[in-house]
């Protein structure tokens, strides 16, 4: 609820801005009327909006062949190392 309120704050102080800056000297007071009733219905339901994108993963381990005698890039390679 409280990150609800926090989204509806920033809208809203974002909107009024906008209306501060722009349209208060503005003698459109129709228009200014409907802006501030938008305004409000903006910050109410504009936090409800939710986007959700599902992001499958692909595992494509290529291909092996077993004559080969290179290291599939997948696997780690063998360090040989002399301990004398």
């Amino acid at each position: 609820m409280g990150v609800y309120i926090l989204k509806s704050t920033a809208i809203l102080a974002i909107l009024m801005l906008f209306y501060k800056v722009f349209l208060e000297r503005q003698s459109y007071h129709r228009f200014k009327r409907f802006y501030l009733l938008f305004a409000l219905i903006a910050s109410v339901t504009i936090p409800l909006i939710t986007f959700i994108e599902f992001i499958e993963p692909v595992l494509d381990f290529g291909t092996y062949d077993l004559n080969s005698t290179n290291t599939p890039p997948y696997f780690p390679a063998e360090i040989i190392t002399d301990n004398n």
